[in-house]
């Protein structure tokens, strides 16, 4: 069943599936102010920039709402948007920390070749044993348990045949 809800990359609404979505979880805020975010190296967009900490976890993360003229005409809403964004994000967070094989994660900022800010999390996984780590860069829309359990699996898999064939 499917239903609507935060994209857990962004303060979009997409369609996610009941199997997709977490609890919410407590979060800090670190840092909050007002900035520009570019679209494509052409065009320009006014947007409250956030550094969100998922609690007790501590990995931070950034997160942005854009500043509609109704969000600017009622901070309040900004609040409200950033509590709805950080409360899923720190959500997913404490899910992904609980995934075996995952021992650590930290947020990065990046550009695209089309000069677009995406945001990516860093994991850390160990292998089986735990005596082989690599890190894994994801996209933020792919901490949803469908599709972040699959990746840590292969990449458990590919350390554990790794240290099955001795190298």
């Amino acid at each position: 069943m499917a239903a609507e809800a935060s994209d857990p990359g962004g303060g979009s609404t997409t369609v996610v599936s009941e199997s997709d979505t977490v609890p919410r979880a407590p979060y800090a805020v670190d840092d909050s102010y007002r900035t520009i975010e570019t679209l494509g190296g052409v065009g320009t967009r006014d947007v409250q920039q956030v550094i969100a900490r998922a609690l007790p976890s501590n990995v931070s993360f950034p997160l942005r709402v854009t500043l509609t003229p109704a969000l600017l005409a009622n901070p309040a809403g900004v609040t409200e948007q950033v509590s709805e964004i950080a409360s899923r994000r720190s959500g997913y967070v404490a899910f992904a920390l609980a995934v075996p094989g995952v021992i650590g994660m930290y947020a990065i900022q990046e550009f695209t070749a089309s000069n677009q800010q995406e945001d990516h999390w860093v994991l850390t996984i160990s292998s089986t044993s735990g005596l082989t780590q690599t890190t894994r860069s994801i996209t933020f829309r792919q901490i949803v348990p469908s599709k972040l359990v699959p990746i840590v699996d292969a990449v458990r898999s590919q350390l554990d045949a790794m240290e099955a064939g001795g190298g």
